[in-house]
């Protein structure tokens, strides 16, 4: 099985989420998912979906320095 590289996140602050969930993408993001919409025939929100859920699975913590 091919081994794969950790998606990594720095913890910085605490996160508040806020009443109603919004996600901004920059235009080169948006881009990307809606090739990948065009291409798959799946929703943005599908995409995003199956994205994170692969980025959590491959998760690994540091500590800020």
């Amino acid at each position: 099985m091919e081994q794969t590289d950790p998606f990594v996140l720095v913890s910085k602050r605490k996160y508040n989420q806020k009443e109603r969930p919004v996600v901004r993408v920059d235009g080169e993001t948006y881009g990307t998912l809606t090739k990948l919409a065009a291409k798959s025939g799946l929703s943005l929100a599908e995409i995003v979906g199956q994205a994170v859920s692969y980025a959590v699975d491959h998760l690994v913590w540091v500590e800020e320095e």
